[in-house]
């Protein structure tokens, strides 16, 4: 796929990541090809196209299981713009016999010349908005009726649909934001309204690819919509699990649409989570269901009185995108007459600790240029700070790189996000953007928050025992038992992604309650003591509060969650 290279920030993005190409392994060929056909008895000839084919991978995987199932009279169609790919398709292909048409053809660029097919197989290019650039990604949200943090895949899947017959199915493989971001609400809206979702498959961590992606499956019919239900099914990694059951050394696909936990001879487990398609929180989210998920959630929600994000906005940490020049030098390293005057205590998520962070570490400060005059936040007159000035213009060439911050009319040595530089002087909770299990903590210190961190200034009117409720649930299993049934959003290796959209939808209980008095209570006194004493220490503690939290949505720690 050829996609034009952006000037700015992203321009020096690699080849991969311009063009999205990743190519698809052979157990997920197979696992495309058999969604592809259900059916042994579907008859034929059909006509299966894949758009972005790549190296013919999965056309050749969709060719070997029909002939399994004693059809061999079909159509392989290949679309692809990059001409080494579609070489290296037509080539591998034509080892096999059969009708195969493979072609150096921009599918986007060229939808109309596309005739009709009975069959769509694809792994489309996964390129994000910042590479496309803006003014390929306006014009495809445009032509498809999309908003948000456009992906090329989007645009693709959508296309889609317009060369398939009708009745025609397609398996496509597919970023698994796509069905958990808000950036993808209109996409996942504009297809549940042209197509019948099948099935649906979030791959989660197993890392099938090379490349350091998490992949899904979207499975759907060229019919009309219907109320029928859409299973749903996932697959993660988990760090332990004794009642795994042991797959064969071959078994790695037996775990697939099995409820239940696998181990693999390597030591690996797998969880396997089924159910059904459903929609939550206010960007429609595809996530897993079925009764005894939502009664689950249903008694939760009865309990809950207000969410996180009512409190205040959640909003991510600063991004300087030059982080060598404001953040990763050892300040203490430098001369007290060389530094510059502008550094500011920074927390980052080396400091996240629950309830407190850890004490602060002076080598990690920032250099932080904006200040507000009138109200309004502006940069600083590096005349009043020579020390900075002199800092700052030892990588006057670095910074100036930065087009994209002069584009929008800052001074070269501004942050690309520096938030409200009054902002950070109050108490705020802060809380890890990537960690096993959701971490936050009160920051009272007055200090920069780090773009790996998100943070919360709480509205005037909001008192502090809110905050130190907000700390006692952010911090519990509950939380993520919650997370991980209604945004999902899971990384490699146990870890998750806990974005603002999401943090601010974390559940609270009714503040006046006497549950509620009984978190805040817990909540002070770890934060209290954890000053001086070891975090260790305190596990039992914690777990009370813990069960408490639990106690407090009305639900039972101990039983199984679905």
């Amino acid at each position: 796929m050829t996609v034009s290279r952006p000037r700015g920030r992203f321009g020096a993005a690699s080849s991969k990541k311009r063009t999205g190409a990743t190519f698809t392994p052979p157990v997920l060929a197979q696992l495309l090809a058999e969604r592809l056909f259900p059916d042994p008895d579907a008859g034929g000839p059909w006509t299966i196209l894949d758009p972005a084919c790549g190296d013919g991978a999965l056309l050749e995987a969709a060719r070997d299981h029909r002939r399994g199932l004693g059809q061999a009279s079909d159509t392989f169609v290949g679309l692809d713009a990059d001409p080494q790919a579609t070489a290296t398709a037509r080539r591998r292909l034509a080892l096999g016999g059969g009708r195969v048409d493979v072609r150096q053809l921009d599918f986007l660029a060229s939808l109309d010349a596309v005739e009709p097919v009975d069959r769509v197989v694809a792994n489309p290019p996964w390129v994000r908005t910042q590479v496309m650039g803006a003014a390929r990604t306006q014009a495809l949200a445009r032509r498809f009726g999309l908003s948000g943090r456009v992906d090329l895949a989007q645009a693709f899947v959508l296309a889609m649909v317009s060369v398939l017959r009708p009745g025609g199915r397609a398996a496509v493989l597919v970023p698994n934001k796509l069905l958990q971001t808000r950036g993808a609400a209109a996409f996942r809206a504009a297809l549940r309204d042209r197509v019948r979702l099948v099935e649906l498959i979030d791959l989660g961590d197993t890392r099938l690819f090379d490349a350091a992606v998490l992949p899904a499956i979207i499975v759907f019919e060229r019919v009309a919509p219907t109320p029928a239900a859409t299973p749903f099914w996932s697959i993660y990694t988990r760090p332990a699990a004794p009642r795994a059951e042991v797959v064969d050394a071959t078994g790695f696909e037996a775990t697939w649409g099995r409820a239940g936990c696998h181990r693999l001879p390597d030591g690996r487990v797998f969880e396997v989570r089924t159910g059904e398609l459903v929609q939550r929180g206010p960007h429609r989210t595809w996530q897993r269901g079925g009764a005894a998920v939502d009664a689950w959630l249903a008694r939760l929600e009865a309990r809950t009185a207000l969410r996180l994000g009512a409190l205040g906005p959640v909003r991510v940490g600063v991004k300087s995108t030059a982080d060598p020049v404001f953040v990763s030098p050892d300040w203490t390293a430098l001369a007290p007459d060389a530094r510059p005057e502008l550094l500011r205590p920074l927390t980052t998520h080396h400091r996240a600790r629950a309830f407190r962070a850890r004490p602060h570490d002076p080598r990690r400060q920032i250099l932080y240029p904006h200040e507000v005059v009138g109200g309004r936040r502006q940069a600083v007159s590096l005349d009043d700070h020579p020390r900075t000035r002199a800092w700052l213009e030892a990588h006057r060439a670095r910074l100036e790189r930065r087009t994209y911050v002069k584009a929008a009319g800052r001074p070269w040595f501004a942050l690309w996000v520096p938030h409200d530089p009054d902002g950070w002087s109050g108490p705020k909770l802060v809380l890890r953007d990537i960690a096993p299990r959701a971490t936050a903590w009160l920051d009272r210190e007055g200090t920069v928050v780090n773009g790996d961190c998100y943070w919360l200034a709480p509205h005037a009117h909001v008192p502090e025992d809110h905050l130190f409720l907000a700390l006692a649930v952010a911090n519990s299993t509950l939380v993520d038992a919650w997370y991980d049934r209604v945004c999902n959003n899971r990384l490699y290796a146990g870890r998750r992604r806990y974005l603002a959209q999401f943090i601010s939808e974390f559940p609270l209980p009714d503040p006046s309650s006497v549950a509620a008095a009984g978190l805040v209570a817990g909540a002070r006194d770890l934060y209290t003591r954890l000053e001086n004493t070891p975090e260790d220490d305190l596990l039992a503690v914690r777990g009370d509060l813990d069960r408490a939290v639990w106690a407090a949505f009305g639900l039972d720690p101990d039983a199984p969650v679905p």
